[in-house]
């Protein structure tokens, strides 16, 4: 698909999803001088695409937002996600004040509201003072919305995950011991159950792909983080979700080796208690 056939697919998605849009594209393609829809990749994104979309030089309309963010579930993803609860914890979020607005959902994806005013982490901007904080704060707020389930869901999801994969990649793949993991997740399982770590609302994929800071005014302002893209939010052990976050330390994504994780950039305990 070429990147006009592709403009042309989202076009018609968002016509057909964003209310007021539709008026506005039609005026847009009979006004091309002063008016036209920009649509921009979006890096960062694991499992999806992500677009943002806006109309530029389009007449304001009250109530219809001028840009918009357009996510594209990616392929075959649904053999280990669950986009229903997905959903359910995007609006949940959103009822909260901890995350972006759902404008429209659809089969293939979901239209989302558009962060303008912040940016996707880097690997480094997590050992920022300021950052670390912020998150903390944000990962605390999370962890109070009350769950929605009860008990843990993560043990059970990740021997999922470990047949699911068993059964396309066999036992060993590329040098990484598949059957070996059950093991390990019973290891976890156990370590868990010896210290005190409540069941909570947990996000589970705090890289820093998925936290972006807010733009500030001036350097008085404190720091304000979002937390976004909750494909593996569950009820689930709190240590593991601050666990998880503090292994992220570890890896960046965007470097030549982005399966690599280098686990001497992980926090040290004193970091990790400020943190917590």
């Amino acid at each position: 698909m070429t990147t006009h056939e592709r403009d042309l697919e989202i076009s018609r998605v968002l016509a057909r999803e964003v209310r007021g849009w539709a008026g506005l594209l039609d005026h847009c393609r009979a006004d091309a001088g002063g008016c036209s829809l920009l649509v921009e990749q979006l890096t960062g994104g694991m499992t999806n695409g992500c677009y943002r979309c806006v109309l530029i030089g389009a007449p304001p309309q009250p109530g219809v937002p001028e840009q918009v963010l357009l996510r594209v579930y990616g392929e075959g993803t649904d053999d280990y996600l669950d986009r229903d609860v997905e959903l359910a914890v995007f609006r949940l979020m959103a009822a909260w004040n901890l995350g972006p607005a759902l404008i429209a959902e659809f089969g293939l994806g979901r239209v989302e509201g558009f962060l303008g005013r912040h940016r996707t982490l880097s690997a480094e901007d997590l050992r920022r003072d300021d950052i670390t904080k912020a998150v903390a704060q944000k990962v605390a707020q999370m962890h109070k919305i009350p769950p929605l389930a009860v008990g843990s869901q993560l043990f059970q999801r990740l021997r999922k995950w470990q047949a699911h994969v068993l059964q396309i990649c066999g036992a060993n793949f590329h040098g990484v011991d598949i059957a070996a993991l059950g093991t390990e997740i019973d290891l976890l399982q156990t370590r868990l159950a010896k210290v005190p770590s409540p069941v909570v609302f947990a996000h589970c994929d705090l890289q820093y792909g998925n936290i972006l800071e807010e733009k500030r005014e001036s350097e008085a302002e404190a720091t304000q983080v979002v937390l976004i893209d909750y494909e593996y939010a569950m009820t689930a052990e709190r240590g593991f979700d601050l666990g998880n976050h503090f292994n992220e330390w570890a890896a960046d994504y965007h470097s030549s080796a982005p399966h690599a994780l280098d686990f001497s950039r992980c926090p040290s305990v004193e970091e990790e208690r400020a943190f917590c």
